[in-house]
């Protein structure tokens, strides 16, 4: 079980098969596109494409289609759809997950999210696929897809709020029951962790001891419901650890060492989702639950998200002497 990192510039989810109300931005409509071949960057593949004026800060997009079987044989189950946005984020969506059987025609109504506060401007590309292509030509076509882009963000989890992190450990306990399959928490950092700052944040659940595996997956989401990154198994064991910024600290039991790999981390707002092994994290602070592993966990934030004053003052006397030297 390899750690999982998710560092899109742009993160889709489904998140619903129904709607609420939001100011719609701007309509796409694309119909006539063949559900057809098993990629969706492959030459059968049905594609079409829209151009976003934008000038908004797009939220959730909402999604309706009518999917219609060509008589082959196709079961809804197989129908994909991939959303690709102008910065290359894009996610593979599966309409239909419970249509295990042939159909003739399907109804499809859902929501996606893209990051809020990006400008949706540019050219959007969908493509229509299978996942088994079934022989003897087209699968089946969308008669219409049409995306309604709002500006409505996704709603925010109901979590413990840890507060402002203060440079060093800060540490939360919590209990996954069959009842409470995701425990969230919020937390807010003062300061970038950024390797050009020389500051850092890491996240682990090491102290964890849930039965009958002891096996943790975390997620971490940014304030508009964007998914930062997601890791299974870089801690000790099979527990879970996320590191952002600067310098090399050292592991913990068997874990990998501290070492920023999961990027640069601005300030901000952030949620982070616990919960147990082979569980799903996606846009939209959207969690599916994995196995039912239960029992105490540990949360452990280790930071020094602002720089000390002597280190602020250290910089910027380097940058005046290096302009001299330039002059």
């Amino acid at each position: 079980m390899k750690a999982s990192k998710i560092l899109l510039a742009v993160g889709l989810a489904v998140v619903a098969t129904g709607t609420a109300s939001a100011t719609v931005r701007e309509t796409f409509t694309l119909a006539g596109l063949p559900s057809e071949g098993t990629s969706a960057t492959g030459p059968l593949a049905g594609s079409g494409m829209f151009t976003a004026v934008g000038g908004y800060s797009l939220g959730r997009i909402d999604v309706t289609g009518t999917l219609t079987s060509t008589g082959i044989g196709s079961w809804g189950s197989e129908s994909r759809i991939r959303v690709q946005s102008p910065l290359g984020g894009f996610l593979d969506v599966q309409p239909f997950p419970s249509v295990g059987t042939t159909y003739t025609s399907l109804a499809f109504s859902g929501s996606i999210y893209v990051a809020a506060g990006a400008d949706p401007i540019g050219g959007w590309t969908v493509r229509t696929f299978e996942s088994f292509d079934d022989s003897g030509g087209v699968d089946a076509n969308w008669d219409s897809l049409e995306f309604r882009f709002t500006d409505e963000p996704p709603a925010a989890p109901g979590a413990l709020d840890l507060g402002t992190l203060s440079s060093g450990l800060t540490t939360a306990a919590g209990t996954l029951s069959s009842t409470n399959r995701v425990q969230w928490y919020k937390f807010t950092t003062a300061g970038d962790a950024s390797a050009g700052l020389g500051t850092f944040l890491d996240v682990d659940t090491e102290g964890t001891a849930l039965t009958p595996s002891n096996d943790t997956e975390i997620g971490l989401f940014d304030s508009f419901g964007t998914l930062v990154g997601t890791d299974d198994d870089d801690g000790s064991g099979l527990l879970s650890q996320l590191t952002f910024g600067a310098g090399t600290r050292p592991a913990v039991g068997t874990g990998m060492a501290y070492n920023g790999r999961d990027g640069t981390l601005a300030a901000g707002t952030y949620y982070l989702a616990v919960a147990s092994f082979n569980s799903t994290f996606a846009a939209g602070f959207t969690v599916t639950p994995g196995t039912a592993n239960t029992g105490p966990f540990a949360v452990n934030i280790n930071t020094t998200a602002v720089p000390a004053p002597g280190t602020l003052a250290l910089v910027m006397v380097g940058g005046l002497v290096s302009r001299r030297r330039r002059a």
